[in-house]
């Protein structure tokens, strides 16, 4: 699996790192962060939902990612359509592929645009009670696959943040071999400290 690149010469570079992250996760914001700094390219967070109301009463800081230059774009199409013409060079990873529908049509763009996008998501999962549990199983089985089956064509492949559980990816169109298995994981909290 490789991520899209420009060659220069015989050396292949990374532009920078474009995400359309679903919401403002610090677990997966941290990832985003991790993986920018370890090709050493610029990121950009575009940001569908906020996510940030309980914050400050859990321990979270809002400064925590102030080096990271994110923006919410929420369902605003001429901004998010701006964003992936000004960005088309760079590397795309989208966070969320079932739902939005603005950013399910982002992704799409890329794919018109000639850029090549990955998508970084949990394994559709069913966690919902009985009887709610009945009715997503089949929405899962019948009809998700097919909701998703333009996005999944787009991607060049999915990392799959529920580990090696990637049953139910195969099941709705993923190939095992674009599937790349990884967990994820809360950074500490600032000023925090371990102890034993």
């Amino acid at each position: 699996h490789s991520f899209p690149t420009r060659r220069s010469s015989d050396l292949i570079v990374m532009v920078g790192l474009a995400v359309w992250a679903h919401s403002f996760c610090r677990s997966t914001l941290a990832f985003y962060d991790g993986l920018a700094s370890s090709y050493k390219v610029p990121l950009k967070v575009f940001i569908w939902q906020p996510g940030t109301s309980n914050r400050d009463t859990v321990g979270y800081s809002h400064n925590e990612f102030s080096h990271i230059d994110y923006r919410f774009i929420s369902n605003n199409r001429v901004d998010a359509l701006g964003l992936i013409e000004r960005y088309k060079d760079w590397h795309h990873i989208f966070g969320t592929y079932q739902k939005g529908d603005l950013f399910r049509e982002i992704l799409l763009r890329t794919e018109k645009l000639g850029c090549k996008a990955a998508i970084a998501s949990e394994a559709p999962s069913n966690m919902a009670p009985p009887p709610i549990s009945i009715v997503k199983s089949v929405y899962l089985t019948t009809i998700l696959k097919y909701k998703v089956r333009s996005q999944i064509n787009a991607a060049d492949f999915i990392i799959n943040f529920s580990g090696d559980a990637d049953v139910k990816l195969r099941s709705i169109g993923w190939k095992k071999n674009n599937i790349i298995n990884c967990g994820y994981y809360s950074p500490p909290l600032l000023e925090s400290a371990f102890t034993t």
